[in-house]
């Protein structure tokens, strides 16, 4: 299957507080195993604090989670055997371009808020989001059953998401809601699902906890059926 960009994002509200990593992105919480792979090919382990550079992929193992913080104060929570690359996060005559791919696994983003001519977009395959809110999650790859290797699945927390497939009208996502690509083909429509609400959003260690452990192929099985007549 060939892959095209996934989402194109573009937030509106909340406010962060600005990150510590002065023009970069760093590791502010971790747990278990999470490699950082440069594009040089280079391996190492991930360590709190240490700064991450334009290129990068974080990839946790199977008992490996990560929150990662950009510039301006946005957060990434890395589920367990995920993998995200961070294309690209710069000021583009003085605009923010930030640029991601999640290439497998599941990730919890909290966005900042966007200027006039900021980018924020999140890749993955076949179809193309449009976030008016700020706090979404993301999952691709995730397996309920041989022919569901590339479904995608997002939920929205804060805010709305405009979903859209190839050649494909755009499906509105609002707080509370979620949807499914299977196979990356066509998007389901949205519905209130009771999962949404099980996944911990959390992603500040000094309010509680914050890794996830919901249970997905089970949630993402319940979905998919739901769907499927």
């Amino acid at each position: 299957m060939r892959s095209v960009p996934i989402w194109l994002i573009t937030l509106l509200t909340m406010f962060l507080m600005p990150s510590a990593f002065a023009g970069e992105a760093g590791i502010v919480w971790l747990q278990g195993r999470v490699e950082v792979h440069s594009p040089d090919g280079k391996v190492r382990r991930a360590e709190k604090g240490k700064p991450l550079s334009e290129g990068d992929t974080v990839r946790s193992g199977a008992d490996g989670a990560a929150i990662i913080e950009l510039e301006d104060g946005s957060r990434l929570k890395v589920r367990e055997g995920s993998t995200l690359k961070l294309t690209a996060f710069k000021l583009v005559e003085g605009a923010r371009k930030t640029t991601l791919e999640l290439l497998g696994g599941s990730v919890f983003s909290k966005v900042a808020k966007l200027g006039a001519g900021d980018q924020f977009s999140l890749q993955a395959a076949t179809a193309i989001a449009g976030v008016r809110g700020t706090e979404f999650f993301t999952s691709f790859g995730g397996k309920v059953g041989a022919s569901a290797a590339a479904d995608i699945w997002l939920c929205v927390n804060e805010g709305t998401v405009e979903v859209k497939a190839t050649d494909e009208k755009s499906v509105r996502v609002k707080a509370g809601e979620g949807i499914v690509v299977p196979e990356g083909k066509t998007v389901t429509p949205p519905k209130a699902y009771a999962w949404t609400k099980k996944l911990n959003w959390n992603m500040e260690p000094e309010k509680g906890e914050v890794r996830d452990r919901t249970p997905l192929e089970k949630l993402y099985r319940d979905a998919r059926e739901t769907h499927y007549d």
